[in-house]
């Protein structure tokens, strides 16, 4: 049962969570870092050394390995049902309902079979994109899960919400790993053995077998780190609190250095996401900007258009491409999603639903989106 006063907590966290997004509070001062690396346009920016803790070498990225079979299989949070594999564009495909609070985070697992879902009832439940049954429930958290990442081998999963990031096994909901440093985001390297995440005074990578550091990068201010599929880069969202300006690194992996930075004037963070090829980076902003550029050089800045949308429809909350890389799509407060050709720019699909969109994610192998509306995650025809 709900405690009386849920709804209250639960408006005043979606309060408090638009804050943290829309304008990083919370998070410390990033003071010199500007003054160190100047406001580069694509130039290599220098001045930031991180404190190396040892070297990281990532190979390249492999094919995707099968997610587990789960194992376990609590009480279907729904009864089990056959979910259509395709339909209409804007098409419902199924509605998920196992949460009993809102939903902030969805990852689908590598081959598409499964899916997670972080709310704020502190849990995340794996679940069947087939049927819809729920296979496992995770209740590690002891505060709201706003960030799933599933590990590139489908092995395990990443989650963050309540100050901690915790990696646990895919199929039996086992902890591998646990960082309680106020941790707001992470990132896995390519070949699942890495985690890169921010904790508001410093960007870190960790070895997540060996519970070891290998990296510190204390003068960056980070939040929900993105690293590219090919292992080379991770970008960043950091804050210059003296200049109040919000600011966009890349960081080079193999040599730790920062490769690629710029201010955003008049803008503030909703989302990152990287082409599925690792040759884009693209950038939603509450200004209502969608932008991409190409990477690591910054060059060719492509914006997408978003017309006919009010001052409160521009904050975007969630962007992420297709898996063949062709669109892109957002969710914003107050609706709409949108898809746009990424190449084209032209808008391929609108839903005007007036819903607040914490969090979309396309399948890995086909035109279907997942997106936390409330306290359902929706499968939807995409393409």
């Amino acid at each position: 049962m709900i405690e009386p006063n849920a709804s209250q907590h639960l408006l005043a966290y979606r309060l408090s969570r638009r804050s943290m997004l829309l304008g990083l509070a919370g998070f410390s001062a990033l003071s010199a870092f500007l003054a160190s690396c100047g406001t580069a346009s694509g130039n290599p920016a220098g001045g930031i050394t991180p404190t190396i803790v040892s070297t990281i070498t990532i190979p390249s990225v492999p094919s995707p390995a099968p997610s587990s079979t789960v194992a376990q299989s609590p009480t279907p949070a729904q009864s089990p049902t056959t979910i259509p594999a395709s339909g209409p564009i804007g098409t419902t495909l199924y509605e998920y309902q196992g949460h009993t609070l809102d939903t902030f985070a969805v990852a689908w697992s590598p081959d598409g079979t499964y899916i997670a879902s972080g709310s704020f009832d502190k849990t995340v439940q794996v679940w069947s994109t087939q049927t819809g049954e729920t296979r496992l429930v995770y209740r590690g958290h002891t505060d709201q899960v706003n960030d799933i990442h599933w590990s590139p081998d489908g092995k395990s999963i990443a989650s963050s919400g309540d100050g901690t990031v915790q990696v646990w096994d895919a199929s039996t909901g086992r902890l591998t790993f646990k960082n309680t440093g106020q941790v707001y985001g992470s990132a896995w390297s390519s070949n699942s053995t890495l985690l890169a995440f921010g904790n508001g005074t410093s960007f870190q990578i960790w070895n997540v077998a060996t519970s070891k550091q290998l990296a510190s990068y204390s003068s960056v201010i980070t939040c929900c780190p993105v690293w590219s599929r090919d292992g080379k880069f991770i970008a960043a969202y950091g804050f210059d609190d003296a200049k109040k300006i919000p600011t966009l690194q890349i960081w080079g992996v193999a040599t730790q250095r920062l490769v690629f930075t710029t201010d955003l004037p008049n803008s503030r963070r909703s989302a990152i996401a990287w082409s599925p090829d690792s040759s884009r980076l693209a950038f939603s902003s509450s200004t209502g900007l969608i932008e991409s550029w190409e990477m690591p050089s910054g060059q060719h800045l492509i914006t997408y258009p978003v017309p006919g949308l009010t001052a409160n429809q521009k904050q975007w909350l969630c962007l992420n491409w297709s898996y063949d890389g062709r669109y892109l799509a957002a969710g914003s407060y107050d609706g709409p999603m949108q898809i746009w050709n990424a190449q084209t720019t032209a808008i391929s699909y609108t839903n005007h639903a007036n819903i607040d969109v914490q969090a979309l994610a396309w399948s890995p192998n086909r035109p279907v989106i997942a997106s936390c509306e409330g306290n359902i995650v929706r499968l939807w025809q995409a393409a």
